[in-house]
């Protein structure tokens, strides 16, 4: 079948194995169509990804990872920025459209597209997470920005990166596969994964964990509905997670957060 399709790329591939995707990601990059072309991954190694192990995410994926509050999603944040290095080095860039974790694997769908330009301009999207373990403040770093690295509480903070710092999933395009369920309802199993409430995705920054802020302050929270209802009624975005059931998203700055929390 490669043989006789050698001249062609594909629409869509799949890389699934049993631990870390990245030595099939070359393959992938002279495989996949640069004008659009999906590409599936999976790493089941998310200790790695999560920082749970930074030796090994060093040396797998050339990543400084550590554990956090927010474990789970900077894994997933790690493997997509895995894949735009690789997609760069030929003029590509990404546009992650979907973007999960679950208890033994991180999985994400991007969308592959050629051009230097765009390339150039979505190195925005990459940088590092600025992370205080004492106070549980972050913040992301574009690759080309200056930081210090003390804390405004006095403490030295993680720097952990190179790391995807834009959004992790297309709203618009979970939209439209949300709405077309119905016209395909026979194949409902291709959307099982697509959460019903996909609107976290519209939070670039790390979730939250309320568990963690309770730990720093040790104070007692008050319920995860009445916290996101008092950041929305500040103006700002916040929502539950599906990467942690005690974690929030939201753009809020972190004294407002920390406000809503315990206020």
């Amino acid at each position: 079948f490669l043989m006789a399709h050698k001249y062609e790329r594909f629409d869509f591939i799949d890389i699934d194995p049993f631990g870390s995707p990245v030595y099939f990601l070359n393959s992938a990059m002279h495989a996949i169509k640069q004008s659009g072309g999906v590409l599936g991954i999976t790493a089941t190694d998310t200790g790695s990804l999560a920082g749970i192990y930074p030796k090994a995410c060093f040396r797998r994926y050339g990543i400084i990872s550590e554990r956090t509050s927010f474990i789970h999603e900077l894994g997933v944040r790690n493997l997509i920025a895995t894949v735009f290095r690789e997609a760069s080095k030929y003029e590509c860039t990404v546009r992650p459209l979907f973007s999960y974790n679950q208890i033994h694997y991180d999985r994400a769908f991007i969308q592959v597209m050629g051009g230097r330009k765009t390339t150039n301009r979505d190195l925005e999207n990459i940088g590092f997470i600025k992370y205080c373990r004492k106070c549980e403040r972050r913040s992301s770093i574009p690759v080309f920005e200056t930081y210090d690295e003390r804390c405004e509480c006095g403490e030295r903070t993680m720097i952990l990166g190179l790391t995807w710092i834009g959004r992790i999933a297309d709203v618009d395009f979970l939209d439209k596969i949300t709405n077309e369920k119905q016209e395909i309802a026979y194949d409902k199993d291709a959307f099982r994964l697509v959460p019903s409430s996909y609107s976290e995705y519209a939070v670039s920054e790390p979730y939250y964990s309320i568990a963690a802020l309770t730990r720093v302050f040790k104070k007692e929270s008050k319920k995860t509905s009445v916290i996101l209802e008092r950041l929305r009624d500040s103006g700002y975005k916040a929502y539950s997670t599906h990467f942690f059931g005690q974690g929030i998203k939201t753009n809020a700055p972190y004294n407002d957060v920390v406000k809503a929390v315990f206020g």
